[in-house]
């Protein structure tokens, strides 16, 4: 990090609290973080009760609003938006005085575009919307998670050298050595643990897992146990995860359900035997994989999308066709009678560093 450039974050009303040894690492002289007001944050989400189309346009537009009042407040030479899909649609049609960079996570390159009218539409928004923000002087770089092909398609299909590879960063945490999950929960030392980590929605499987629990063989039942780990979307989730469990059975179902800290998390994938992420939507990188690289565990995942593409790439496991519960647990039995061999994942985790990360994207804004 070049010492003569000074770096500002704006970040989340809680930030600073939640994550002080982030903001004590920093050195006052070469940046400093501001933390948007509660009101500020508040605001963004005002008159967004409507559609889903509508609503992501008027958070849009809101966070871009808040985006000038900081550029005016602290006059940068360039902004690096880490999230550039929430401002997509106030992009088309604005053009702030900074240069802007930013990091996109739903190309929708990967989608299905045969796969329903509503889907195809869904995916010919997203490349017109990509060709009219391109155009946009003040956007210089975007930068694509872990999708070299991804990359040089969207450059040729937008006819500009605007899209950039990024390493999906694999951070290495220290583990919570007082947490044993299988004494914590009564799990047999006889019993295979599958870890299914995350956020909670429709779009991770979570729901068709629970359900091919019951067409399990009576062997595999009584010696696999399903772990489910992480907050989910909303309440209307966690009602749809709370019934869909209660028809479970016979197999030993563990639902944690809390915000999981990393020394947790950490544990949770090192002392699970396989990971479940038939994701639906696999057109994103995930932080999953890595995790699952790192703790060398095998993966059940959708044969779709870039998500499958790496899996297949560079790590082991099963991969369902379709996101069903009959898919899945033909998975699980089949991963339950076969002996992965031992990958080498030096190589992977340390392309995907956090410095390997962080330089590769100071490069590309010339700092």
């Amino acid at each position: 990090m070049d010492n003569s450039i000074k770096y500002t974050f704006i970040v989340h009303p809680d930030f600073c609290d939640k994550f002080s040894s982030i903001v004590q690492i920093l050195p006052q002289h070469i940046g400093t973080f501001i933390p948007v007001s509660a009101n500020e944050f508040d605001k963004l989400f005002i008159g967004s009760k409507r559609g889903a189309v509508r609503q992501q346009e008027i958070i849009s537009n809101n966070i871009y609003d808040l985006l000038l009042k900081y550029i005016d407040k602290i006059k940068p030479e360039k902004c690096i938006l880490l999230y550039f899909d929430r401002f997509i649609k106030a992009l088309i049609k604005n053009k702030p005085n900074t240069e802007l960079y930013g990091i996109l996570f739903s190309t929708g390159l990967r989608e299905n575009k045969h796969l329903s009218f509503r889907t195809k539409f869904k995916y010919l928004r997203k490349k017109f919307r990509r060709r009219l923000y391109t155009r946009n002087n003040s956007v210089k770089k975007i930068f694509i998670l872990n999708d070299s092909e991804g990359v040089d398609i969207l450059n040729k299909q937008n006819k500009k050298n605007i899209f950039f590879y990024l390493p999906d960063p694999i951070i290495i945490h220290d583990e919570d050595t007082n947490f044993n999950l299988r004494a914590k929960y009564n799990i047999s030392k006889s019993k295979k643990i599958f870890l299914h980590f995350g956020s909670f929605r429709n779009s991770k499987g979570t729901i068709e897992i629970i359900e091919s629990l019951n067409l399990l063989t009576p062997k595999t039942s009584a010696t696999s146990c399903l772990v489910l780990a992480g907050k989910p979307k909303n309440d209307s989730i966690k009602k749809q995860i709370l019934e869909t469990i209660k028809k479970n059975n016979g197999t030993q179902v563990v639902y944690i359900d809390e915000f999981i800290s990393n020394a947790k998390m950490k544990a949770l994938f090192n002392q699970c035997d396989h990971i479940l992420m038939p994701y639906k939507n696999g057109s994103a990188s995930s932080g999953v994989i890595g995790h699952a690289i790192v703790a060398t565990k095998p993966v059940i995942y959708s044969n779709s999308g870039l998500i499958g593409e790496l899996i297949k790439n560079n790590w082991m496991g099963e991969h369902v066709e379709r996101v069903e519960p009959e898919e899945i647990a033909k998975a699980i039995e089949k991963s339950l009678n076969t002996h992965y061999p031992v990958i080498d994942n030096n190589s992977f985790i340390e392309s995907h560093s956090p410095n390997n990360f962080a330089q590769t994207l100071l490069e590309n804004l010339n700092i």
